[in-house]
């Protein structure tokens, strides 16, 4: 069966899923359009299409529900999206300074993204083509502002009011239809892979797309939850730790069924971590689910492995089904699922874990992405750079569009932004589908315009019935040229439903102009500052954690007061959530970078087990800042605070460049040297709970990677010696 054969089959069966966020999205969405059509329709003098777009565009950027943190934003957006609409429209007849504010906007579309205002840009953004793709007079601007603005009440309306839900109800179903389908995905590769491993082979790319998709509907479902809530940095973390600790065991699991297709692998031996790693992946989802605020059940009881592998080890070697590789390798899992399924009952059995009872973790009223973030531009950060890739993008394109005089270029530079991505990776993947997705959309449309263009009923009902796929498919990393599709097929026949002008040449040079516009995004992210560049993302990230240094000092300082300010707390609060949020920048860009280069999901995993220990690193010291809230002193403060920050520094640096490639005989070296002295042990110090809590957990995670590294080491040195000696008896 082809390829793209596979593709549809597993968009259908995704289709009837009620229960997800993208289902009520797409309902919403399609509401609101239908709402603004029959405005259209009853006052065609004053209303014009670009009021169906706003409402759909509204929609679609809320993800379906906007929080009541949220409502200024998104009435920010719409205001912004007005000025701009009308300072382009004033500025029709001067090319110049109108492509220096696209130029200009472009840039802060991408960079605004790290102060957490996305909506106010991007929705601007998508919103000026439509609005000026007929170049309108100035007397038309009041009229498009109108539109707009009865857009985004329309939007309003029925994102509050249609098919309301639970983020709770919502976040639950999703986890839990995550773990079942994955436990099907996977018995079924076992199954195949005890029959056929060319069968395993060929489903294997469906299956990656499948569990991309699932992981993309936990965090889209997650952030809309933390919206939703006053929480605070520590539970944030928390959520954000257990999420990509429930990632981590997804990959696990791929990367396990991608060894397996080996010729030096054990069919059997292949089942049981493929099961293994099924079951660790439910006892993180659990993990996961109790971890939030709105669940409060952190009381349950203590995780542990199952089915025990170690048992498995001692059947199989009595069976004499295992080399001394593969014990090798089972047991360093055995080990690290131990003290994984150990540090998950600290978290969920410790009093600190409830955060749903924890009022003095909570900031101030407002959500973590509406804090604000300082201001710097620095061209080794990934968001800097592809904002400047995008700002060089929108440019080239625009002198491209009065170049070659193109009758309808707007959407030339739309295209470049819309593709311009963090790695030439990601571009191409978005512009293949986007031109893909155009090109047989614009065909579809193009022969049904031909059939039915005289019956604008028909084609009214055919834009509808195409809106709905296409808001289903669109946050869909696996659908997005299928979503384009929809999307040209709609906004086609809606324009000849309307009269809109809606005709074949409009239909080709869309489709043109599209292409145009993802090639110069392609060409621009290949040369202009291109992400392959580590030294520029290992300088960012000790910048990162330099950072970072100021607010472990703050703290540091903060239990030295003799007396606690609310005022101090606040911005210590506001320095944590900075330094997070800087820090999984650096790490986004570090994942986009690996995928770039084509490396395979072993080094995706290991970039994501480095994001977990960050992310533990983090939740401590997060603890610690929540709990220094508390009208508590010191008994006694730990010795040479600056030595504990610099040893925490360097140790995370250095684990981050051996993490990705192979463990390094230094790496527990590295962890040895961050541990500290705490009472009771080799003669340390008195200290209070919390910085006991916080020394303890640094030195279980000092352990745990003195001991992971010393057992992946003596993994590897042992495949060698086993690969090598293999080569060796091989006849050339």
């Amino acid at each position: 069966m082809p390829e793209w054969i596979k593709n549809i089959q597993t968009s259908l069966i995704d289709l009837h899923d009620p229960s997800g966020s993208h289902f009520h999205q797409a309902w919403k969405a399609c509401f609101a359009a239908l709402l603004a059509a029959a405005l259209i329709y009853i006052a065609p003098q004053v209303a014009q299409p670009i009021m169906v777009f706003a409402a759909l565009i509204f929609v679609h950027k809320t993800n379906g529900n906007i929080p009541r943190q949220q409502q200024l934003t998104m009435l920010r957006a719409a205001l912004m999206a007005i000025l701009t609409i009308g300072l382009l429209g004033c500025l029709g007849n001067y090319l110049l300074l109108q492509a220096i504010l696209l130029v200009i906007f472009s840039f802060f579309a991408q960079y605004a993204v790290r102060f957490g205002s996305q909506y106010d840009t991007s929705l601007t953004w998508i919103l000026i083509p439509v609005a000026i793709a007929e170049n309108p007079q100035i007397s038309e601007i009041p009229f498009i502002i109108i539109n707009v603005l009865f857009g985004f009440f329309l939007a309003f309306i029925c994102v509050f009011w249609v098919l309301p839900r639970n983020p709770q109800k919502t976040l639950e179903a999703v986890s839990k239809r995550t773990r079942s389908r994955l436990a099907r995905l996977l018995d079924l590769s076992i199954l195949n892979l005890d029959q056929s491993s060319q069968q395993t082979k060929d489903s294997l790319p469906d299956l990656k797309r499948r569990i991309f998709s699932l992981i993309e509907a936990q965090k889209s479902t997650l952030k809309q939850v933390q919206s939703n809530s006053k929480l605070g940095t520590v539970a944030i973390i928390a959520t954000d730790q257990h999420l990509i600790s429930s990632q981590e065991a997804l990959f696990e699991a791929i990367v396990i069924l991608e060894q397996a297709l080996s010729p030096l692998k054990y069919s059997h031996l292949t089942s049981v971590h493929l099961k293994f790693a099924l079951q660790r992946f439910g006892a993180q989802g659990s993990a996961f689910l109790s971890s939030l605020p709105m669940v409060p059940e952190p009381s349950q009881a203590p995780l542990s492995p199952q089915p025990a592998i170690g048992e498995i080890i001692h059947k199989l070697m009595a069976e004499n089904k295992l080399s001394t590789v593969d014990q090798v390798h089972l047991q360093s899992i055995d080990f690290a699922t131990q003290n994984l399924c150990k540090k998950l009952n600290a978290l969920l059995l410790r009093p600190e874990a409830q955060l749903s009872e924890a009022p003095h973790w909570k900031t101030s009223g407002k959500p973590f992405s509406d804090q604000s973030i300082e201001w710097r531009f620095d061209l080794n950060e990934p968001i800097s750079r592809r904002s400047t890739r995008s700002a060089i993008a929108v440019l080239i394109a625009l002198i491209v569009t009065r170049w070659l005089n193109l009758p309808h270029g707007d959407w030339v530079p739309v295209s470049a932004l819309i593709v311009s991505r963090d790695s030439v990776g990601n571009t191409f993947w978005k512009a293949q589908g986007r031109l893909l997705g155009t090109a047989f959309g614009v065909a579809a449309a193009v022969i049904f315009y031909a059939l039915i263009f005289r019956h604008h009923t028909l084609m009214f009902v055919a834009a509808f019935i195409t809106i709905f796929p296409y808001l289903y498919l669109r946050p869909s990393l696996s659908n997005y040229g299928y979503a384009k599709f929809f999307q040209q097929f709609a906004y086609i026949c809606f324009l000849g439903s309307l009269r809109q002008g809606a005709s074949v040449a409009l239909m080709e040079w869309r489709a043109i102009d599209i292409a145009i516009g993802c090639s110069i995004g392609l060409a621009v992210t290949l040369l202009v500052l291109p992400n392959w560049s580590s030294s520029n993302w290992k300088q960012g990230l000790i910048k990162t954690w330099t950072d970072f240094q100021h607010f472990f000092q703050a703290i540091v300082t903060e239990y030295q007061s003799p007396e606690l300010d609310p005022q101090a707390i606040q911005k210590l609060s506001q320095q944590t959530q900075k330094s997070v949020y800087k820090l999984d920048t650096h790490l986004e860009g570090r994942k986009h970078e690996t995928l770039m280069r084509g490396d395979s999901l072993s080094q995706r995993l290991a970039v994501i087990q480095a994001d977990r220990k960050i992310y533990e690193a983090l939740l401590y010291l997060s603890y610690l800042a929540a709990e220094s809230k508390q009208p508590q002193q010191p008994e006694i403060l730990p010795p040479d605070a600056q030595t504990v920050i610099e040893q925490i520094t360097a140790a995370f640096i250095e684990m981050q460049q051996f993490i990705g490639t192979r463990f390094s005989p230094q790496l527990p070296l590295v962890a040895n040297r961050c541990r500290l002295p705490i009472s009771g042990e080799n003669g340390g110090v008195s200290v209070n709970r919390p910085q006991f809590n916080f020394l303890l957990a640094l030195n279980q995670l000092c352990e745990e990677i003195e001991q992971f590294g010393e057992t992946r080491c003596t993994y590897t040195h042992q495949q060698n010696h086993v690969t090598s000696a293999t080569s060796g008896n091989r006849k050339p």
